[in-house]
């Protein structure tokens, strides 16, 4: 990680600053001679004081890990622009992530295929870049195609942890919304991706049949992270709609369920 101005960290600092960003920690303390260093790395912001001031910090280009690597995301990319992808655009899209989870050995609604593109902390919606796929095998100590398809039961269990979980949630919406610019998700991607990822919640049915066959309308960025929380409650018998703890949407839905009984 190099700083936009004021110079660089010393290499030992930057190296550190470096590993926290790839493991996706949200912050790290770093002392630095007489002074700790606090580096948000979700805004990508140092934490200033009265004797630093705050600066802004970029992520440094991320090295693919072997030439194996590289070569895969040749492959997956040429796939991709094969099938109608841009050429013009150095990323895997399309039925490049239908390659790669064929040859992850995984199916193409597998929640592994999005923790990798979360490890690479992609930017644009269903695309990932030449850079996120280094900083995705990076990040999983992956340098062969033998290696990713032996990852694939660690990713898993990475997101069973429910703040590592949390974290991943919020970024899926991100990565499938419709257009980079939008803020809310069609109500049929919206419950398709709960489906995916809420398995367990006895209320899922119900919730994604109000979503596409009563609220008919889209799924706005607070809702979304609102129902992860929503749904770890073990039943609506305790619910009050007059707390204005959730978002309407949820208020309704609540009703719905009560009225249908």
């Amino acid at each position: 990680i190099n700083a936009e101005y004021m110079g660089e960290y010393p290499v030992a600092v930057s190296e550190a600053i470096e590993n926290a960003y790839v493991a996706n920690q949200p912050k790290i303390a770093l002392r630095h001679g007489r002074q700790v260093l606090t580096v948000d790395l979700h805004s990508m912001k140092q934490i200033g004081s009265v004797t630093r001031p705050i600066r802004q910090l970029r992520a440094s280009v991320p090295v693919m890990p072997s030439a194996e690597v590289n070569k895969l995301f040749d492959k997956y990319r040429e796939t991709g622009v094969q099938d109608g992808g841009d050429p013009a655009i150095d990323a895997l899209q399309g039925s490049a992530f239908v390659a790669l989870c064929g040859d992850m050995g995984i199916d193409i609604e597998d929640p592994v295929v999005l923790v990798l593109a979360w490890k690479g902390k992609a930017q644009t919606s269903f695309q990932m870049s030449r850079d996120e796929w280094a900083r995705a095998m990076t990040s999983t100590r992956v340098d062969s195609l033998k290696k990713l398809k032996a990852v694939v039961p660690t990713l898993r269990d990475e997101i069973r942890d429910e703040a590592t979980f949390k974290e991943f949630y919020f970024f899926v919406f991100d990565f499938v919304k419709e257009e980079k610019a939008s803020s809310v998700l069609l109500p049929e991607t919206a419950t398709s991706y709960w489906t995916l990822l809420l398995k367990g919640w006895p209320l899922l049915g119900q919730w994604c049949t109000f979503i596409t066959d009563v609220h008919k309308r889209s799924v706005p960025r607070d809702v979304w992270r609102q129902l992860l929380h929503f749904s770890r409650m073990p039943t609506l018998d305790g619910y009050d709609p007059d707390d204005g703890a959730y978002p309407c949407v949820m208020d309704e839905f609540v009703e719905w369920v009560r009225s249908s009984k």
